[in-house]
């Protein structure tokens, strides 16, 4: 699992990695053209993003609470 920078506690209790761009959303796993990627919930008003840990990415695997 990569380290992010913050972490953000969705209402259900849920801990994902806070969004780079917005202080109000956090990432969640997409699917994207080419790959998998972590997006954040805000999506369109915010475009924040960051890549998958490399192990998820390349296997096509759900990474674990994510």
């Amino acid at each position: 699992m990569a380290a992010y920078a913050s972490e953000a506690t969705c209402s259900c209790g849920k801990k994902f990695p806070a969004c780079p761009t917005c202080s109000d959303g956090w990432l969640v796993e997409r699917a994207g053209r080419y790959s998998r990627f972590l997006g954040c919930v805000r999506y369109p008003k915010c475009s924040g993003k960051a890549k998958l840990p490399t192990d998820a990415a390349s296997h096509g695997e759900r990474s674990e609470g994510w």
